[in-house]
């Protein structure tokens, strides 16, 4: 059947079948239906799973002025399960319906929509845009998608393509070989980006290749929906998006075989004249990836708007998440989203060549002050960090974990464990003195971590994989922080913002307990029954989280209202002299301090302490979530709290935007779990109803 594919082929050119989003494929040189996905994975399983869903392709090296790929795969890679690869593909498949195919050119600006990103046949040459309106994908749009076969960057490009494609060509060529398929018999070699490598039609590094003007534009809207937070509420779903289009567009470059004839498309269609551009202008494929994080984050061949980037990157820590270097993606931060006509036709071929001159450095050091202006926001993770390795591969860990990406997430732990396994680290170690545990700084090797090391990363990683992890630290951490007398938050956090955070994140609850206890002063007292009546329907006091985020009760009006009371300065007296305080003697129990024991002693000479550890720490002898729960996490917080102690207690995330982005619906379900789960105790939720 091999045999007959070329003739077989331009049989269906002529005819016409394989315009379109056509319903035809061809699998190993067999001109065939459509297969369903379980069928095509059949084909070709190894590169799919391995390279193309997962979104991690090879092993790659970065230097400024360049991109380097080898053909090993990275380490530590564990592919995704192969049921989560076939419904991801299937969902995005089930998008492209025929009926609703039509031209970018003509419906783009009829159905007041936004283009959120691109995907394309490359049998066909042809490229579909998805449009979104009112946060709903209506519309699939068919039109010409001509790529550049492949492109390293913007400095010493024609002398790296030869040595850098033919690895990756051989690469490919190795699977194919494995997979009993030619390509190179009829339709030449593929390319990591989809492409074909045509080395007559680059003229030998020339920047002469495949050029469409609705891909640059799809392509800008998927990187800024890609890389920022602001515009998520507009589009929710882009984020996945983004990986999995770049996950499906490498599906079909593996399963499907391409022809260089079909370059004649982009004639034929003239896209470039229906959007009134005199010029092509080179884009890269969006499918040329560096791995998912490097091609969202640092593209280097194509400005890319960001909404509000400061906001993404300057609250919450990932210092580490960019290297300005090989950042030239992005523009200013209050940079329009350029979707009209006019701006595909301003950029020419040359726009992509980046050089490192004077005043790209300045702009590069201006936006650095910009992005970073606290270079010690992340001294609260210090130890955590440096237990996992890399602070880079660590930020990569803590980012939002959506389904789609929680194998590429739990790669990326399992990455950091391998890479300190064979490369000592300069870590804090955790060493128990006397009562306490002391930090200490020492290069080891990932074999030699102390056992409190190795249960981080477990844990962390089960945290990721749920998809809870945010760049900061919660307010309940704070307060558990500060409420374990045993320790000295000043040395654990070593940050005096996140100090001033603590104090006011424990005095607000301070407050709130004493109100609902009715133990408050007059002065706190007065006015309460006001606030009361403006909280309708409050039996109870709400959690922190949820006290944070009301108008109603801010800090400022806290600080004036009250001064400080005897029991509200107990736990800094009690700190002092931890060493012979009988009550801290007493709630050591086979050495280790049990800090709800502690508390309960004391209930009736510090009552509104007694009630605050209930909220904020878990039941020692059910695991259970005592009295409010702060986020959906509080399982997970929990038991790392209560094996890694209060030194990892500054390094718990906050899942306060993560909660936020749940609807009401969801958050009900999750609440009724979590009741199911511990019925036992009636006391332990509330009716968030």
């Amino acid at each position: 059947m091999r045999d007959n594919h070329s003739t077989e082929f331009k049989k269906m050119v002529e005819r016409g079948d394989i315009k379109g989003t056509s319903k035809r494929m061809v699998v190993d040189g067999n001109v065939v239906e459509r297969l369903s996905f379980e069928e095509a994975f059949t084909h070709h399983v190894d590169f799919v799973v391995m390279c193309c869903v997962d979104g991690i392709p090879f092993y790659s090296s970065r230097k400024k002025g360049m991109r380097k790929y080898s053909g090993r795969l990275k380490p530590g890679y564990v592919p995704p399960d192969r049921k989560t690869c076939v419904r991801i593909l299937e969902a995005l498949d089930a998008l492209c319906d025929d009926e609703k195919a039509v031209r970018l050119q003509r419906h783009v600006r009829e159905v007041g929509g936004q283009c959120i990103g691109m995907q394309f046949d490359m049998m066909t040459k042809h490229g579909v845009t998805y449009i979104s309106v009112n946060g709903s994908i209506i519309i699939v749009v068919e039109g010409c998608l001509q790529m550049q076969p492949f492109q390293f960057g913007y400095k010493n490009w024609p002398a790296k393509l030869a040595k850098d494609g033919q690895a990756i060509n051989s690469f490919v060529d190795s699977l194919c070989v494995r997979h009993g398929v030619d390509y190179r018999k009829d339709v030449g070699s593929p390319t990591i980006d989809g492409g074909s490598a045509n080395w007559k039609a680059m003229r030998l590094g020339k920047k002469d290749g495949r050029y469409c003007g609705a891909h640059k534009m799809g392509r800008k809207v998927l990187y800024a929906l890609g890389m920022t937070k602001t515009s998520q509420h507009l589009n929710p779903e882009g984020p996945g998006l983004v990986k999995t289009f770049k996950r499906w567009a490498a599906f079909v470059k593996k399963c499907r075989q391409f022809d260089n004839s079909q370059k004649d498309f982009q004639v034929k269609l003239g896209l470039a004249q229906d959007f009134a551009s005199a010029k092509t202008t080179v884009v890269a494929n969006e499918t040329r990836w560096d791995g998912i994080h490097h091609t969202i984050e640092r593209s280097t061949d194509l400005e890319i708007p960001m909404y509000k980037a400061k906001s993404l990157l300057i609250n919450g820590n990932v210092l580490d998440m960019m290297d300005l270097d090989d950042d030239e993606s992005s523009v200013d931060a209050d940079a329009e989203l350029p979707l009209e006509e006019d701006s595909l036709s301003d950029a020419s071929s040359d726009s992509d060549v980046r050089h490192a001159t004077p005043s790209r450095e300045k702009k590069w050091e201006d936006r650095a002050a910009e992005r970073f202006p606290d270079k010690k926001a992340w001294n609260g993770g210090h130890g955590l960090r440096t237990a996992l390795g890399a602070p880079r591969a660590f930020n990569k860990l803590i980012q939002h974990s959506t389904e789609p990406t929680v194998h590429l997430t739990l790669k990326l732990a399992r990455g950091v464990i391998n890479a300190s396994s064979r490369t000592p680290v300069t870590m804090t170690k955790w060493v128990t003195s006397g009562e306490s545990m002391v930090l200490g700084r020492e290069r080891v090797m990932a074999a030699d971590l102390p056992p409190v090391a190795r249960i981080t990363r477990t844990l962390l990683a089960e945290q990721v994989e749920k998809g809870f992890f945010e760049d900061d630290i919660c307010e309940r951490d704070l307060v558990a922080l500060h409420m374990d007398v045993t320790t000295d938050p000043r040395k654990i956090l070593k940050s005096k913002p996140l100090e001033t955070r603590m104090i006011k994140a424990y005095q607000k609850l301070y407050r709130e307990t004493e109100r609902f206890l009715g133990v408050a002063p007059p002065s706190l007292r007065r006015g309460q029954k006001k606030k009361q009546q403006r909280r309708s329907g409050d039996d109870g006091f709400d959690s922190l989280m949820a006290e944070v985020e009301d108008p109603l009760s801010s800090d400022e009006e806290n600080d004036d209202e009250v001064p400080a009371t005897d029991e509200m300065n107990q736990i800094h007296d009690i700190r002092q002299r931890k060493g012979d305080h009988p009550d801290v003697q007493r709630a050591i129990v086979n050495g280790k301090f049990e800090i709800l024991l502690f508390y309960s002693q004391g209930q009736s000479l510090r009552p509104v302490h007694y009630n605050m550890a209930r909220q904020v720490f878990a039941d020692q002898s059910t695991e259970g979530v005592s009295e409010s729960s702060f986020s959906t996490h509080g399982m997970l917080a929990s038991k790392l709290r209560k094996v890694l102690g209060p030194e990892i207690a500054a390094m718990m995330v906050k899942v306060a935007r993560n909660i936020e982005w749940l609807g009401p619906d969801v958050l009900k379900k999750v609440f009724a779990k979590y009741k199911e789960m511990f019925r036992a105790d009636p006391e332990a939720f509330r009716d968030e109803g």
